[in-house]
Parts: C-alpha cells; structure tokens; sequence
C-alpha cells in the first residue's frame, strides 16, 4: 500500500493541522445545530475532566519518545515519521474517547505503511461498542489501504447487521478485491436503505456476471443506488 493510495487520510489533510486543544477536539466533533466549526477557548461549555485527563497523558507519552504532539504535528509527521508510527497506531486503540481517536486517524494519514496498521483497522471495525461514526471512519480507512489480503477478516465484520451504515467503504472494497466470496453477502444488501448503492458498486468491481438477476431486480432507494445498479449492470453485462 502507498500512501497515496489512502485519499481520504491524505498527509494534505493533516500537513496544515491547527494547534490541537482538548476544547477544539471537542468542538471539531461535536458541532452546534449550525454545523460551524470554530477554535477558540470559550467552545465548550462543560469541560470533560476524563478527556483532557486522557490528552494530556498522551501528549507526555509521545513526548518522552521523542514525537511531540504540540503545535503542528502533521508536518512534524511528514517530516520525520518513524518515531511516530508505533505510538500512533498504539493509542488509535488505545484511546477512551472517539474524538481523540479521529484525531489520531487522520494524523495516521501522514505515516507511509505504519506497521500494525491494518490490524488496529481490523480490531476497531469490530468493536461494535464504539460509535457509528468512528465505525465509519475505520471502515473508510480500510477502504482506502486496498489491501485485498485483509478482504477474508474484513467479510465477517463488514456482513455483521450491527455495523449499518459503518459496512459502506468496506463493503466496496470487497468488490475491489475481488473476493468472490463475498458475492452472496452482496447481494443480499442491495435492497437495504443504507448499503444497497453500495453493494451495486462492489458488485460492478467484483466482476461476476451471476449478480445480474438480483441487480436487475433491485429497488434502488437513492439516486445514488440507482446510479450505481445501473453502472453495475452495464458492466456486468459486457462480461457475461
């Protein structure tokens, strides 16, 4: 894998990373009704003791290991990676708190081929205990280290009803992989709200025309879903 290859945790998305602060951290992920997301000391309400407690700790780990978290840790990371590599994926697991662990994720983002990175990915998309949204960001993040050996762990996790909307990037890179087990599973979500457009796209990149008849049955119940079944019928087609 390259890091190039892992668009959404591009190193663009971190190299220009305001300094962090517990109450920005907050706010980032915990938007007001307007959606604005401002910095600023005067955010957040009610501090939580636990967080900053955790954060603090953090910050002195990777400190004493020589990759301090202060200021703009993304072009530090660019800079010099490896002293961050192991405590990244360390505390990505580590952490009590999703919005520590967002943080985390994306300055991953900045590190080519941290070691053990996959397996953390793996470990926390199955922790149903943890929110929806971090579900779906380590969903994506799988997604986009296209590692087709990961695709017979990621089966299992990304077919379990407990993930929802958390199964949508995985469920694409099955298809991507090739992994032809996954044939039955994906078709069996095409007519679910959340994941049918989805599943229509992984079957397109999956490549097996036996997936036409249920394509071509399929209710889509977005635009996109609609769009989707129709690029994988038009492919599929031209393979049968």
């Amino acid at each position: 894998m390259s890091s190039a290859s892992r668009t959404t945790l591009s190193a663009k998305t971190v190299s220009g990373y305001q300094p962090i602060t517990v109450r920005w951290l907050r706010r980032l992920f915990n938007p007001s009704k307007s959606g604005a997301i401002e910095s600023g000391p005067d955010l957040v309400d009610e501090p939580d003791p636990d967080l900053e407690r955790e954060y603090e700790r953090m910050l002195a780990e990777f400190a004493a290991v020589g990759a301090p978290l202060d200021g703009h840790p993304g072009a530090r990371i660019l800079a010099n990676p490896g002293p961050y590599e192991a405590p990244l994926v360390d505390w990505l697991e580590r952490s009590e708190h999703p919005s520590i662990k967002h943080w985390l994720l994306q300055l991953l983002g900045a590190v080519p081929d941290p070691p053990g990175f996959a397996e953390a990915l793996l470990r926390e998309y199955g922790r149903f205990e943890l929110p929806d949204d971090w579900r779906w960001s380590v969903g994506n993040a799988l997604y986009d280290l296209n590692d087709r050996a990961l695709a017979p762990r990621l089966l299992p996790l990304a077919s379990d009803a407990r993930q929802g909307m958390a199964a949508q990037m995985p469920l694409i890179a099955l298809g991507r992989a090739k992994y032809v087990p996954a044939l039955q599973p994906l078709i069996a979500r095409l007519n679910d709200p959340e994941l049918g457009g989805h599943a229509a796209e992984a079957l397109r990149h999956l490549g097996d025309p036996r997936a036409l008849p249920a394509l071509e049955q399929m209710t889509p119940q977005s635009d996109y879903a609609r769009t989707a079944r129709q690029r994988a019928i038009r492919a599929l087609t031209r393979t049968a």
